[in-house]
């Protein structure tokens, strides 16, 4: 039953957010392996747009600690990291602000080599598309503007304008976090090749209207690609 579903998924992340983390050591990794497996059931169901958002809630909640994010980022290749890339769909603002949120934390972590992981993991789901064509960056790129788009046409966004900062914030840490210029340069190039280039002009009308902070990161972004 997808409402119980739902509550529980509720009941689950008020209990990871409060709880010490004692507590969600005993939930332990098997927990997770259970919110990772719902998250991968999400894929499938067209009714469970609710409860992907839980599972992406639930999993900030267990990655909010060093218990949680060496569950998720210590190995090689973990699930969870690839199944949140997979729910960057400007078309859920809601549940795709929560996600670019942990991606541009999870690149942060270089011990952990988070960043080389969230790529990876982008690049595995555009490639799992079956789109020869799929541009990886794209879905992050059009995030900066779907709100705007969505005003536009007289919609209020739930995310107002949340979705195009923190896109903005991931934009800004994939290319700007690799230590090596040549990387930094490739990734930078791609990005403007995934269909920011033309609407810079725009991102910067947008960047004007909004809070001062999608400005800050905007300048931070001009400042990087004029170096």
């Amino acid at each position: 039953n997808p409402l119980k579903i739902l509550q529980c998924l509720e009941s689950l992340r008020v209990a990871l957010t409060n709880n010490p983390i004692s507590w969600m050591q005993e939930f332990g990794e098997s927990g997770v392996d259970e919110v990772v497996n719902l998250l991968r059931e999400c894929k499938k169901r067209r009714d469970y747009d609710k409860i992907e958002y839980e599972c992406i809630r639930c999993l900030k909640a267990i990655v909010n600690n060093t218990w949680g994010m060496n569950i998720v980022l210590k190995p090689e290749k973990h699930a969870a990291i690839f199944l949140l890339a997979q729910c960057l769909n400007p078309n859920k603002p809601q549940a795709m602000c929560e996600v670019v949120k942990l991606l541009a934390g999870f690149c942060l972590i270089q011990e952990r080599d988070g960043n080389r992981k969230v790529l990876g993991a982008i690049t595995q789901v555009a490639k799992s598309s079956g789109d020869r064509n799929a541009e990886r960056f794209r879905p992050i790129v059009e995030a900066l503007f779907v709100e705007h788009e969505l005003e536009g046409k007289g919609f209020k966004t739930e995310t107002k304008g949340e979705l195009a900062y923190h896109s903005l914030i991931l934009i800004n840490t994939i290319t700007n976090t690799p230590h090596d210029l040549n990387i930094r340069m490739h990734l930078r190039c791609e990005m403007m090749r995934s269909g920011l280039n033309g609407r810079l002009d725009l991102l910067a009308k947008i960047a004007a209207k909004q809070p001062e902070k999608l400005n800050k990161h905007f300048q931070i972004f001009l400042s990087f690609k004029e170096e």
